[in-house]
């Protein structure tokens, strides 16, 4: 134990110090300055870029914008996911026809009404297979005939840390020795998805047949496509890369000898601990 230093002296002082830790590390957030410190990695079916910018945040200039920014912050994104999907030939089963789904429905059909509710008969990836080709058909593909359509959609998920969910945790461990340096734990929420967004796809960067589809088309199946995003990163994945983008912002920022040990809480995303 170190000498000349009394236990609620030092608690009231490491709570003040945490407050300012917090807020350092908040303005570092703002910043933006560890743009430069995130490389692309590959991941399984995504490529991770992680964001230019670690926050979506109108422009502001000079202090007060700053400190107008710091106390409106809420979420802050670690790393981006870009996940690309076959329309609608990725949620085509091969052990599922469509044959197969209308013979369930005939056989699900109330008699004497000739109507049923498919959804509450077929099975998820009936559903999901249904859906997907009831969708593109409607947009004027023909995925089951002799064309083929398909297209190629690329959505990006944004990753990073919702503090509206939850205040950061930020403790002080006293080095064990005089000589070695106190250390500073913060315990964030677990990172979860903070957004999914389609991307436009142009003549110059959609290297596959073209399709024309009118607005209403594209924005069914846009949405159809963010509301069945498969395959996610387990949240170990997230919490690890994450990790490594707030430690790279922070040592960026900090001056040296500043210990800080991230950690995440016990409770991640819905469906991904």
């Amino acid at each position: 134990m170190k000498n000349g230093k009394s236990g609620p002296v030092r608690r009231i002082l490491a709570g003040l110090a945490g407050k300012i830790i917090f807020w350092l590390l908040l303005f570092a957030l703002v910043t933006g300055g560890a743009a430069a410190l995130f490389t692309p990695v590959f991941v399984g079916p995504y490529i991770d870029l992680s964001a230019l910018s670690p926050l979506q945040r109108r422009r502001t200039t000079g202090h007060q914008g700053v400190l107008e920014q710091m106390r409106e912050l809420s979420r802050v994104q670690t790393v981006e996911y870009i996940y690309k999907t076959v329309f609608p030939q990725d949620y085509f089963s091969e052990d599922i026809s469509l044959n197969g789904i209308f013979d369930t429905l005939r056989d699900s059909t109330v008699p004497g009404s000739g109507e049923t509710d498919y959804r509450s008969v077929l099975s998820p990836r009936q559903l999901l297979y249904f859906d997907a080709y009831t969708i593109a058909r409607d947009a004027g593909l023909d995925p089951l005939g002799g064309r083929r359509d398909f297209l190629v959609i690329t959505a990006i998920l944004e990753i990073g840390i919702d503090f509206s969910e939850q205040e950061p945790q930020i403790r002080l461990i006293p080095g064990d020795t005089e000589e070695e340096a106190d250390s500073w734990s913060i315990t964030l929420p677990d990172p979860r998805i903070l957004n999914i967004r389609i991307e436009d796809s142009t003549s110059s960067n959609y290297p596959y047949p073209d399709i024309s589809l009118d607005q209403e088309n594209w924005k069914a199946i846009a949405g159809f496509v963010q509301a069945n995003i498969a395959d996610m990163p387990r949240i170990d994945e997230l919490r690890s890369r994450s990790k490594e983008s707030l430690q790279g912002i922070f040592g960026n920022f900090l001056a040296e000898g500043v210990n800080i040990q991230i950690k995440f809480d016990s409770i991640g995303p819905e469906g991904q601990n």
